[in-house]
């Protein structure tokens, strides 16, 4: 919990937030924040949240992706065709399609390859893929995506 509120309560399906286990809240929380971090990997990588190596020498933000999803998805919990769904639902798909290598196209070092438009569609995949009860999308992004 990033804060605990002085008055009043905030509930989740009506639990209290300060009853609700902190792993299980990560665990069904997709969050894409205005500063988004990819990962040096390809772009199914990076939709899957490939996992970190040791955390203290990056950006908060970057940490906090880890954390919600610290060990990445098994390859056999999803499909090509959920991944296609995925950048579909991020309105990523069109351009990932394009490229020759498709979702094994490398995305360099902080996803320095792609525009910042592509990294922040890839950001939203990755929370579509995960399917998470809560999805928080900075405010920036109202108008980039339809969440189901």
């Amino acid at each position: 919990h990033f804060y605990t509120p002085t008055g009043g309560q905030i509930t989740l399906d009506g639990m209290r937030l300060s009853d609700i286990n902190l792993r299980s809240l990560h665990m069904n929380t997709g969050l894409v924040a205005q500063d988004t971090q990819l990962f040096g990997k390809n772009i199914e990588e990076n939709i899957a949240c490939a996992p970190l190596p040791p955390l203290p020498s990056y950006p908060q933000s970057l940490i906090f992706a880890a954390v919600l999803c610290p060990d990445g998805l098994e390859k056999d919990s999803y499909t090509e065709e959920d991944l296609r769904i995925a950048a579909e639902k991020a309105n990523a798909w069109e351009f990932i399609e394009k490229f020759q290598h498709g979702f094994q196209t490398r995305v360099g070092e902080k996803g320095v390859r792609l525009s910042g438009g592509q990294r922040q569609r890839i950001a939203i995949a990755r929370v579509m893929l995960r399917m998470p009860r809560i999805r928080k999308l900075s405010n920036g992004w109202l108008g980039l995506v339809t969440v189901p």
